[in-house]
C-alpha cells in the first residue's frame, strides 16, 4: 500500500472518500492477496452434468469447464501451500472420479 495510506481506520460517523481513493484502497487489498487455481482431470464415474457438488466446498471462488487435457479448473481461495494441498488431498482428490489435479499459485500483480 501507498505509504500515506492508512493500514486501519476506525469511524464513529459515516466520512466520504473520494472515488479515486476507495478504488485505489481497494485495488490495493486485492492484489495484496495470493489465490490457487486447481485443474482437474475426471475419470469415467464424474459427473459430468452435475455441478452441485461444488456446494460443499467454500473455499472454490468459481469453476469452470475446460477443453483439452484438463476437464475443469477451479479458483481455489487458501493462504498457504498447506491449505492448498488439504484441499486437493483431503477434499477433492477424495472424490472418486478425480483421476488427476494439477495447481499454481497466482497473484494479481495489475488490474484496468
Amino acid at each position: 500500500m501507498p505509504a500515506n495510506l492508512p493500514t486501519h481506520i476506525l469511524f464513529e460517523r459515516a466520512v466520504e472518500f473520494p472515488i479515486e481513493l476507495m478504488n485505489l484502497i481497494i485495488r490495493e487489498l486485492k492484489m495484496d492477496k495470493w489465490s490457487a487455481q486447481v485443474w482437474v482431470k475426471w475419470n469415467n464415474d464424474a459427473p459430468w452434468s452435475d455441478w452441485s457438488w461444488l456446494k460443499e466446498w467454500n473455499e472454490v471462488k468459481w469453476a469452470g469447464s475446460t477443453m483439452g487435457d484438463w476437464d475443469m479448473t477451479l479458483w481455489v481461495n487458501v493462504s498457504t501451500p498447506e491449505e492448498l494441498e488439504q484441499f486437493v488431498h483431503g477434499k477433492l482428490r477424495a472424490k472418486g472420479w478425480v483421476a488427476d489435479t494439477k495447481s499454481t499459485w497466482t497473484k494479481e500483480v495489475w488490474a484496468a
